[in-house]
């Protein structure tokens, strides 16, 4: 089946679990699998929203900010993806979400969703 729109988000997990060899594996696979099962869809990387501990420096060795840019590069051979910075998706509030610190609660959501659409819509022209 063809898809017009295809969402994914990536790399949060990633960065807080493991090494940077094997997130660079894995995404760039994810990444070639879902470039190769959806060459006619128009497909929308987010990367990862805000966190609240996103200052510490996990086993993956990369500060959580510059997970935009590597992903981004990661994507640059695919002609039918559009990166969207996901931290510009969700204020940078405890507030916004559920545990205080990484999913967005109801009112989260509703800013995600309404930036995640404005994204969407100015870049399916």
């Amino acid at each position: 089946k063809i898809y017009d729109y295809i969402t994914v988000a990536y790399g949060t997990n990633d960065w807080s679990k493991c090494s940077y060899e094997v997130f660079e594996n894995n995404c760039k696979n994810f990444l070639e699998t879902l470039y190769k099962n959806n060459k006619n869809s128009k497909i929308f990387v987010i990367t990862p929203i805000w966190r609240a501990d996103n200052d510490r420096l996990p086993i993956i060795d990369i500060p959580f900010f510059k997970m935009h840019d590597i992903i981004k590069d990661f994507c640059k051979d695919y002609p039918n993806f559009k990166v969207i910075n996901g931290l510009n998706l969700t204020p940078h509030l405890e507030e916004f979400y559920s545990d205080k610190y990484l999913h967005p609660n109801d009112l989260g959501f509703s800013v995600y969703v309404e930036n995640l659409y404005n994204e969407i819509l100015k870049n399916s022209r």
